[in-house]
């Protein structure tokens, strides 16, 4: 079974109704559900979302309440599979950052990361790029898989 991880981005906008990507997201997910993909999250997704949906609006954010926030990471969990922080996933990512990894590259690395040490297969994102050059993982945009 494919195991396929979501950047946050894909979170963001798969909890957002009114995000234009909320259509494109929700159906690249109904299809990997029909291919029996396993879809996963991680704590840092779910910690970065917690950061944009409680954001005010005027800056970049969902402006939602804390209560609003909890419930819609809580459905998360329900229904995805959540992978655990463990020293595996340290160990990887200090692997990648080592190898060259610095400034905001190192999340995305921790996702890589994430991906390695539970032998996910995939990254489902809508920033490509910031997952170039990294090795190990299928980096894929929701419009490849609908």
């Amino acid at each position: 079974m494919t195991r396929v991880l979501l950047d946050t981005n894909v979170v963001v906008r798969l909890t957002d109704p009114g995000a234009p990507e909320h259509a494109l997201v929700t159906e690249a997910l109904d299809n990997l559900i029909a291919r029996d993909a396993l879809v996963c999250v991680t704590p840092q997704v779910l910690i970065e979302f917690w950061a944009v949906a409680t954001r005010p609006l005027d800056a970049n954010g969902l402006g939602w309440s804390l209560e609003q926030t909890r419930e819609a990471v809580q459905g998360l969990v329900d229904q995805m599979v959540l992978l655990e922080d463990t020293a595996g996933v340290f160990a990887a990512w200090l692997d990648l950052a080592s190898a060259g990894v610095s400034g905001k590259r190192v999340h995305d690395a921790r996702i890589v990361a994430v991906a390695l040490a539970h032998s996910v297969e995939s990254i489902l994102t809508l920033n490509t790029k910031d997952f170039a050059g990294f090795s190990g993982v299928e980096v894929v945009h929701p419009r490849d898989v609908t």
